[in-house]
């Protein structure tokens, strides 16, 4: 068994997210609904150093996460700081993640950030994509 350098944080819709969503006309009922979305941060020593490498990268959780529920950001709240952030998701922070298989090792997968925009913006104008 491994112990991975990173400190895991659980993101689960709370219900200001949810009336939001509501109020958009999306369902929150069903699969995805209230389900935590897990992202991986950098290690952590404490939970104060936990908290502070949460609000280092809230904004790009925050933004994930919206764009899950509506791709069309005129539609999301502003400012999306981090006093909203923690209203808006219910927040669990797992400092120690153990890696229990042994093959194939962990890899990490950088993400093409250009063909992600590119996908969401034909998404967007309703061409249907590339």
């Amino acid at each position: 068994m491994a112990v991975v350098n990173r400190c895991a944080v659980a993101i689960a819709p709370a219900e200001p997210l949810l009336a939001w969503a509501r109020g958009l006309g999306l369902s929150t009922e069903g699969p995805g609904g209230a389900e935590a979305c897990l992202y991986l941060l950098r290690e952590v020593d404490s939970d104060a150093d936990a908290e502070e490498a949460l609000q280092e990268i809230h904004a790009d959780i925050f933004d994930a996460e919206l764009d899950a529920w509506c791709r069309d950001e005129g539609q999301w709240p502003e400012p999306r700081d981090y006093a909203l952030f923690r209203r808006w998701f219910a927040v669990q922070l797992h400092p120690l993640i153990h890696d229990l298989v042994e093959e194939p090792p962990l890899l990490a997968t950088p993400v093409d950030e250009e063909l992600v925009e590119a996908l969401r913006q034909a998404l967007v104008e309703g061409d249907g994509g590339p």
